[in-house]
């Protein structure tokens, strides 16, 4: 099986589950050749290939397993985005994000290709979602009003802020996020209002230090 030609790859934003889980084992999703027995799994089922799509039998069968982590995980709004739902078709036909694929892998401990890689690394220099944006202002705007500007502009620090669930302590991620977030934005800027909720800041270090 020849390997993707991430050239082309690395610039489709969105892809189905399962080639989402090829290229995560360094296949071509373009190579591989449906089974012609896939009729029989059934609507809202599959995809299966034919055994001439992998280079060995353990590549196969890491091949299905991922499509079932992935399937199970696809929703979940902490790593992908929102996306068109294919009514009819399964889990594996559905739409991902390849970079959030990409930043998601390491949580379920994928070894992926060097150029997928490449693709988390730029989905974390890429924008919050706009869900975490709403998050994060509906719980620090009215304190710190200035906090909206700084993440229209982009800006790298609070996606700096972002701490992989492996380094959140007791598994709470989301709060420490947050608590990073704030305590970026009261080492920037007064509180307007400091009544107005929040969690007390802690100290933190300059980041990138």
């Amino acid at each position: 099986m020849s390997k993707p030609d991430w050239s082309e790859w690395k610039h489709k934003p969105w892809v189905k589950v399962w080639q989402a889980v090829a290229l995560s084992l360094n296949i071509d999703p373009l190579e591989m050749q449906h089974s012609r027995e896939s009729w029989l799994v059934g609507p809202g089922r599959g995809p299966i290939f034919e055994d001439e799509s992998f280079a060995n039998e353990k590549i196969k069968k890491d091949f299905y397993k991922r499509i079932r982590v992935l399937s199970a995980n696809y929703l979940d709004r902490e790593f992908f985005s929102p996306g068109d739902i294919y009514v009819g078709q399964g889990a594996g036909f559905q739409p991902v994000k390849l970079s959030e694929c990409a930043a998601w892998a390491p949580s379920v401990d994928w070894d992926v290709p060097k150029e997928l890689k490449e693709l988390a690394r730029t989905k974390a220099a890429s924008n919050l979602t706009p869900i975490k944006k709403g998050a994060l202002l509906k719980r620090l705007g009215q304190r710190y009003p200035k906090l909206s500007n700084a993440m229209q502009a982009n800006e790298k620090d609070f996606k700096d802020c972002r701490v992989p669930n492996a380094a959140a302590p007791g598994q709470k991620s989301g709060f420490y996020y947050l608590e990073n977030v704030e305590a970026l934005c009261a080492a920037r800027w007064k509180p307007t209002d400091p009544s107005a909720g929040g969690i007390m800041p802690r100290t933190v270090k300059p980041l990138g230090k």
